[in-house]
């Protein structure tokens, strides 16, 4: 089988100032200052608050990783620019490293906030963004969006990779192979097959191109949902690390190393 292969490993600028998702935004504006948005996001404890009950991330996460919010009132001012005039309206913001000139944002939507500019998603780039929280070795542990990676990284499971724009992709995928990656992990809730069609019918692609570019997907099977991390307790980390360190193992990859 002739693998995929990628041209660039790091989070890579795609050639659209802005790629708009239903649930996020990237851009590469160079007029988002990264700094103002963690220093208004410092004064939002019901932000913070959300941050470290879904995502796990505590005070000293946000600060190190410059987590930042966008305001959603017309009232707020961010940098000289009205909320409501900011594509990043309404978002949690996180500063995309490796990029060019360190001006790529990732924005999660928090609060409903239409920008009086119209934007038009960009659907088309040259390579494949991808958020990785720590060194990714042979074995990468995907996750819906780079906030879930970085508060699981803080509970030891360094690995956990994202993609960003257009999700999973061929390009996504090589640019994994690319690092190295021989083994890619996959969440999935016990019951979703039985639930959609569609739902197992999405992880089939999934495997397909991970296939393409010599990566096997490691379905992990979880009987809670992904989610409202900052409220697990002890049961809920130890099922996690379990069926984790199970799948894995199974899948012949050295699961040790995921465990804090």
């Amino acid at each position: 089988m002739k693998y995929l292969a990628s041209s660039q490993l790091e989070s890579t600028l795609f050639a659209p100032r802005h790629i708009i998702g239903a649930e996020h935004v990237i851009t590469n504006d160079t007029l988002h200052p990264a700094q103002a948005y963690h220093s208004i996001l410092m004064m939002r404890p019901r932000v913070i608050e959300y941050l470290h009950q879904e995502f796990g991330l505590n005070a000293s996460s946000l600060d190190s990783h410059n987590i930042g919010y966008v305001g959603a009132s017309k009232l707020d001012v961010e940098g000289g620019v009205y909320a409501d005039e900011n594509i990043l309206c309404g978002c949690i913001t996180l500063p995309i490293p490796g990029s060019l000139n360190g001006q790529t944002v990732y924005g999660w939507r928090y609060a409903k906030c239409k920008p009086s500019t119209l934007f038009f998603p960009s659907l088309s780039y040259a390579n494949a963004p991808i958020f990785a929280a720590g060194n990714v070795g042979r074995v990468a542990v995907l996750f819906t969006n780079p906030l879930y990676a970085l508060g699981f990284a803080e509970m030891g499971y360094v690995n956990g990779v994202s993609a960003l724009g257009a999700g999973i992709t061929p390009m996504f995928m090589a640019a994994l192979a690319d690092r190295g990656v021989k083994t890619l992990a996959i969440f999935k809730s016990m019951g979703d097959s039985d639930k959609s069609s569609e739902n197992e019918n999405d992880l089939y692609e999934e495997i397909l191109l991970a296939k393409q570019c010599g990566i096997r997907v490691c379905r992990v099977a979880l009987p809670f949902q992904v989610s409202g991390i900052g409220t697990w307790d002890h049961h809920c980390w130890s099922t996690f690390d379990e069926a984790l360190s199970k799948a894995l193992k199974a899948a012949g990859a050295n699961y040790a190393r995921f465990q804090s």
